[in-house]
């Protein structure tokens, strides 16, 4: 193996076909939706793929930062159109970022499912997501951050859920609304001059 990030792929690819694996995870180096030649080069590594396998990437989770937020949605809607995200990743929960943009991407026109949610730097600190209890610790229901993994400590009715994520989303839209409406009032204010 060797190369480019693309022929280190179809290498990979390659020999996981040869090996008849069940399982290949590419992992790609982190980067920026508006930084045009790392996003050429995701898109050749899916185009180079599909050379062994048409219908891959079969699974691709898009990470991102909880500390970005609202800017979570330009990123999955370009990294959508160029490699078909089908799930996400959130990471740095663990920081003072709330992880409202979650409640954004669930409910916009295309919504994506969020697979794991990372409280820390280490393997372990990776959780698989649980929408009920993340909902409830979000609009403050509860403090339960820790106990995501273990959803079997805080039952939860169907009906309790589905009203709790009604609640997170009217907040998440809410604060979509008002960061806009900031947005906009920002811009109308005259750009101070500079010594």
């Amino acid at each position: 193996m060797g190369g480019d990030a693309a022929s280190v792929a179809y290498d990979a690819l390659d020999q996981a076909i040869k090996a008849e694996a069940d399982l290949l995870i590419i992992d790609t180096a982190g980067r920026l939706h508006n930084k045009n030649t790392l996003m050429e080069e995701l898109a050749k590594m899916i185009r180079v793929i599909k050379k062994l396998d048409p219908e891959a990437p079969h699974s691709v989770l898009l990470t991102l930062d909880a500390v970005t937020g609202q800017n979570a949605l330009d990123q999955v809607r370009i990294f959508r159109e160029l490699v078909q995200v089908t799930g996400l990743i959130i990471t740095k929960l663990d920081g003072t970022a709330r992880g409202g943009i979650v409640a954004a991407l669930a409910s916009g026109d295309a919504p994506l499912p969020v697979h794991y949610v990372g409280f820390g730097e280490k393997l372990e600190d990776l959780r698989p997501f649980e929408a009920k209890l993340y909902a409830k610790g979000l609009v403050g229901l509860e403090d339960h951050a820790d106990e995501i993994s273990e959803p079997e400590e805080m039952p939860v009715s169907d009906k309790q859920a589905e009203t709790d994520i009604q609640v997170l989303k009217t907040k998440a839209d809410e604060a979509v609304a008002e960061e806009a409406s900031n947005a906009e009032s920002d811009s109308d204010k005259p750009a101070e001059a500079s010594e």
